[in-house]
């Protein structure tokens, strides 16, 4: 089989250099990974991934809510330069937290520049979304036609909202740590879902096989079909919407 992550911060492991994760990615089976990044200092490294494997790492450009507050007064610029020089980044991470960060009035705001960005260069974007379902829920409308909710482990209502505008779930290993996930999981039409491990935070890529075998036991799917649906779902999200 063959396996994607669509949500990973690779410029986050510290114990493996670029070289070393690509060839692990490799030996994995990955075809595609979306690399994140979380602050505007990440920029040059994920270009600098991009650069080593353009066929397999997809670059997303982003700030995430909890650094706003330390990011450059031009990094709408910056994301500009690094999504003119790479057609095949995306991006993200961004998004709004309740939980930590800065307010949620800049928060918005910051969302809003991204958003616009995707619009401009008609990109995808990467979401990150904690206890801040209404908030997005009241900006549907504007969101580019491409968007993901990742790590998502939300209820099945918030769910039927988000596939009603053409969003993307994807999940990590973790949330089958909830009982009550199987539920979820059976409730993500096969041909939205997407895979991550949101590495190395929260799991890691190496857990993924493992993982898409679990969810084709919930959902009574062979994994070798569900492997092939889960790359041609993020084939289908990072592809143009034109």
């Amino acid at each position: 089989m063959q396996f994607t992550d669509s949500h990973i911060h690779l410029q986050d492991y510290k114990t493996k250099n670029a070289q070393q994760i690509i060839a692990e990615l490799r030996e994995y089976n990955f075809t595609k990974v979306i690399c994140v990044s979380a602050q505007s200092d990440d920029f040059s490294y994920l270009a600098t991934l991009a650069e080593l494997a353009p066929e397999l790492i997809i670059p997303a450009f982003g700030i995430h809510p909890w650094y706003i507050d330390k990011v450059p007064t031009d990094w709408p610029e910056l994301i500009r330069h690094f999504l003119q020089q790479y057609p095949q980044g995306i991006l993200g991470e961004c998004g709004f937290d309740r939980l930590k960060g800065v307010d949620l009035v800049q928060q918005k705001a910051v969302f809003q520049t991204h958003i616009e960005l995707a619009k401009e260069f008609n990109r995808p974007l990467n979401i990150h979304l904690v206890h801040a379902e209404d908030i997005l829920a009241s900006i549907f409308k504007q969101l580019p036609p491409k968007f993901l909710l990742h790590s998502f482990s939300g209820s099945i209502s918030f769910l039927r909202q988000i596939l009603h505008h053409g969003g993307y779930i994807s999940i990590n290993p973790l949330i089958l740590r909830n009982p009550k996930s199987h539920d979820l999981i059976k409730a993500i039409p096969s041909d939205r879902l997407l895979v991550e491990s949101d590495g190395p935070f929260q799991s890691d890529y190496s857990y993924l096989p493992d993982f898409i075998k679990q969810i084709s036991q919930i959902k009574k799917i062979d994994s070798l079909s569900l492997s092939r649906q889960i790359q041609q779902n993020l084939q289908n999200f990072i592809s143009s919407s034109d």
